[in-house]
């Protein structure tokens, strides 16, 4: 699957061709940028990952990973360079991750955001994901805890009208921000999950698609971003 919007950003399957440019934007946004290898790996998974660039002409400006376990779909991380932001790229690759997730017969999706990162939950909301959880110290390189955010039944009728809302503002020349901020984008207080993260904590592993007896655990963990955030 490829396309184009009326910006001129096109959204393409990742190549081995596309990683330099991938590479240099996750220098510019993560403490602890993934390796050549890494991604090298993530790209031979050909049965389960599904990665995806947003370029402008021949420079890559963002990408996003989906990983499929079964009926559940699990955003690996999603970045955009920094000169970027607020044109809604973010929103774009997140359009394309639902439409590769129901292609693949999927209908739950899943991702985690730093407790810190509120620009990242404000998309993440747009797209109807919901806090459930919260993993104590997920982010090792600051010890800082991540939300576990779902998205359920993403085929139903009403989560297809949300994500055709948000493409049509994007269509008509919203910027980034008008997007993530699209009817049914409330924040919730997501301090209610923190207070509670001991009680939620434990119920991780049944949050976690990744779970052992259906896909590997790699050494360094997936994670999300509309920004960078890991």
């Amino acid at each position: 699957m490829s396309w184009s919007d009326r910006t001129g950003v096109s959204v393409v399957p990742m190549r081995r061709r596309h990683l330099p440019g991938v590479l240099r934007i996750e220098g510019k946004v993560y403490p602890k940028p993934w390796s050549l290898g890494i991604f090298l790996s993530e790209l031979a998974s050909v049965q389960s990952r599904y990665y995806y660039v947003a370029a402008l002409g021949r420079k890559v400006i963002g990408y996003c990973g989906l990983m499929v376990s079964l009926n559940e779909g699990h955003i690996t991380n999603i970045a955009v360079d920094p000169d970027q932001w607020g044109r809604g790229v973010a929103t774009t690759l997140l359009l394309n991750a639902f439409t590769v997730a129901l292609q693949h017969g999927v209908s739950d999706m899943t991702l985690e955001v730093r407790t810190s990162n509120r620009r990242a939950q404000r998309l993440y909301f747009a797209f109807g994901f919901q806090p459930e959880g919260i993993r104590k110290g997920y982010y090792q390189e600051t010890n800082e805890d991540a939300i576990i955010m779902w998205a359920h039944d993403i085929a139903s009728e009403a989560s297809l009208l949300r994500r055709q809302k948000i493409a049509q503002r994007a269509d008509h020349g919203a910027n980034g921000e008008a997007v993530e901020a699209s009817d049914g984008a409330t924040m919730q207080d997501v301090g209610e999950y923190e207070d509670r993260n001991g009680a939620i904590t434990s119920e991780c592993d049944v949050l976690d698609p990744r779970r052992e007896d259906q896909i590997e655990y790699r050494e360094s963990e997936p994670r999300d971003e509309s920004g960078g955030s890991r």
